[in-house]
């Protein structure tokens, strides 16, 4: 399913810039991580998947833009990954929680 480019517009944050803000609040394996850096990363390591889960939930963008940004691989792939987490009780409360602090943190940014 494609979306428009104006539904993309409506998006706030901007989809590339959230990314980044769930990657900064992950801290993937607790050390700071750039884009660079997840290509050394396996294609479904944990991390990779939870952020991917939270950019699909909080963006519009589609899989194939949130695999070529996370270094995921294809975007059926990730759809599988994606879909197999947000299965998981315990993994869909943790999300909970890092988008809580994203939520958190926006507001902050926006005062």
């Amino acid at each position: 399913m494609e979306r428009s480019a104006a539904f993309r517009e409506r998006l706030t944050p901007p989809p590339w810039l959230e990314i980044n803000r769930v990657l900064d609040a992950f801290q993937l394996s607790h050390e700071p991580v750039g884009m660079a850096d997840l290509a050394k990363l396996r294609r479904g390591h944990p991390d990779k998947v939870r952020c991917a889960a939270l950019v699909r939930m909080r963006t519009a963008m589609e899989n194939n833009w949130i695999a070529a940004r996370l270094a995921l691989g294809g975007s059926t792939y990730v759809s599988s990954l994606v879909n197999r987490l947000l299965r998981d009780a315990k993994e869909r409360r943790t999300l909970a929680a890092h988008e809580r602090a994203l939520d958190a943190e926006n507001e902050k940014v926006e005062k």
